[in-house]
């Protein structure tokens, strides 16, 4: 298992939050079309995409409430599974979901027993700067194109 902070083959862009005012929250996503990151992973010399990988995909500034985040698979693969989570709790916002069919998952909480199950999905603060990650599964799903996608609301003063 290894971490890559890189964006070979996507652009995560910046995840900066609308000014200051009463629009204080945006949706931010990143599409990851597989076929492109492998073959520019490639191109680059870099090690290729292996089952338990972490791509960090989307950043988050200091002070910022995520909610709301999910998966959009736009094309399939054959196997394969991604979650979606940060440092502390790799699937804390989407566990372990199959990209064999399209359709969105996740994006809203799910509360079971009293408790928030992906942990996560009830919302986080984070007071330092992260970033929303991606857990590759048993597979790399290399034919998928994907869009991971999150809700960001800044809480500073």
């Amino acid at each position: 298992m290894a971490t890559y902070t890189d964006s070979l083959g996507f652009d995560k862009g910046s995840a900066a939050v609308p000014a200051k005012g009463t629009n204080r929250s945006s949706v931010v996503s990143v599409v990851l079309d597989f076929p492109k990151i492998i073959a520019a992973r490639a191109a680059a010399g870099a090690p290729a995409l292996a089952a338990n990988d972490v791509l960090e995909v989307l950043p988050v500034p200091a002070g910022t409430v995520v909610r709301n985040v999910g998966l959009q698979v736009h094309k399939t693969a054959t196997s394969g599974t991604i979650s979606i989570g940060d440092g502390s709790a790799p699937a804390g916002y989407l566990a372990a979901q199959a990209v064999s069919s399209t359709g969105v998952f996740g994006g809203v909480p799910v509360l079971n027993a009293g408790a928030f199950a992906p942990p996560l999905s009830g919302g986080k603060l984070y007071s330092n700067v992260d970033t929303i990650d991606i857990t590759i599964g048993t597979a790399v799903p290399s034919t998928a194109v994907v869009r991971v996608f999150a809700e960001l609301v800044d809480v500073t003063q």
